[in-house]
């Protein structure tokens, strides 16, 4: 339509053959504006809208039915609410089959728990890589339970080893009481006789216990302390303490130990007892007339010790066992012990952050290196 309200150009009116146009009302349009207005149509039951727009000298005109519009919507309704129960029904499905999936795992990693608790320890739970959170759980259970395995092998190896080693003191202490109460001609001096050798396997009793009960509190992580300990200087007390003992057996003892501090937090007798128990082994297994060395050195906030010996060595057969308890190489059978004693100094070596490594050869020597390192504050 033009400024004169006539129609200039017009598609098909048959929707609304009976509708009049309120010219007046756009009319008043200015360039740009517009105007959206719905009409009855008369005879009808349909209803229209209008909408109008001024152009320069120009007016464009869109009619359409509102039944359109409405059915337009409806159709847009009904394919939504088709598709929003499609994707619930196959997310559904999808979520069933996913969680079945993983509780399948789950019941299996049950299903071995059970089992392990009808005895059979060595059962493991099959890895399925079924999603890396499954994975991580059956290897985390795997690894818990190998860990448990571990501990319980070596509650058995305990169990026999302390077994048979209180029953060897028993034995000679009961041996010694029958003996003397079969003499009929006994005296007393018998009597105190009878009373040292029972006092000295009771004390041989005693210091098994003992120590077995600090291996097991001192690695179980129980013992704590927040003692400063100088740990070359405690080494270097335990090597003037033994230094007489060389000079007994005519072993040359050489120490070179720096001149400064290294501070760990600890506890200076467990550490004491460790230096002791090495140059313990070194002095008892070296002939008369050998030679122990002793290095100890720094760097950064490690410390490396050294204890040399040329004595009788370990075989290589026995080397990897040496730290377990009660175990006991054949070249010191002969001599006294429990077989404890390495287990203890291992357990006060790791209480102080340390590791300890082994170098030895039969009749050539044994070098222990131990390396201690200060954890950063």
């Amino acid at each position: 339509m033009n400024d004169d309200l006539q129609i200039v150009r017009a598609s098909n009116l048959q929707y609304c053959p009976n509708f009049q146009t309120p010219w007046l009302k756009y009319a008043q349009l200015q360039d740009n504006e517009h105007d959206i207005t719905d009409f009855e149509i008369e005879n009808s039951y349909d209803d229209i809208r209008v909408i109008t727009e001024r152009q320069e000298k120009y007016y464009l005109q869109v009619v359409y039915l509102i039944e359109d519009e409405e059915e337009f919507v409806n159709w847009y309704f009904v394919i939504f609410s088709i598709l929003i129960f499609i994707i619930i029904l196959v997310g559904g499905l999808l979520g069933w089959f996913i969680t079945r999936r993983a509780m399948q795992h789950v019941h299996a990693i049950t299903k071995t728990a059970r089992d392990i608790q009808q005895g059979n320890i060595n059962l493991r739970v099959p890895i399925p890589n079924a999603g890396e959170e499954i994975d991580l759980l059956a290897q985390a259970f795997n690894e818990m339970l190998e860990q448990i395995h571990v501990v319980l092998k070596e509650l058995r190896e305990i169990s026999d080893h302390v077994a048979h080693d209180l029953v060897t003191p028993i034995t000679a202490i009961r041996g010694i009481v029958e003996t003397t109460l079969a003499d009929p001609q006994r005296n007393t001096a018998e009597y105190d006789e009878m009373s040292c050798r029972i006092l000295e396997e009771s004390d041989r009793l005693v210091t098994m216990i003992r120590s077995m009960l600090e291996i097991t509190r001192t690695e179980s992580g129980l013992f704590h302390s927040d003692e400063s300990v100088e740990v070359i200087q405690v080494l270097a007390d335990v090597v003037e303490f033994f230094t007489p003992v060389c000079e007994d057996k005519n072993i040359e003892i050489i120490s070179d130990l720096p001149q400064k501090t290294f501070v760990v937090q600890g506890n200076t007798s467990k550490l004491q007892r460790a230096f002791a128990n090495f140059l313990d082994n070194a002095v008892k297994y070296t002939p008369d007339n050998g030679k122990i060395a002793i290095h100890c050195s720094s760097h950064d906030e490690k410390l490396l010790i050294t204890i040399k010996d040329n004595g009788i060595g370990i075989a290589a057969k026995d080397l990897p066992h040496i730290f377990e308890r009660f175990y006991r190489s054949d070249q010191s059978r002969s001599a006294r012990g429990n077989g404890l004693g390495l287990s203890l100094a291992r357990a006060n070596i790791q209480l102080h952050n340390g590791t300890i490594d082994v170098e030895s050869e039969l009749a050539k020597g044994t070098t222990i290196f131990i390396t201690i390192v200060r954890p950063h504050p």
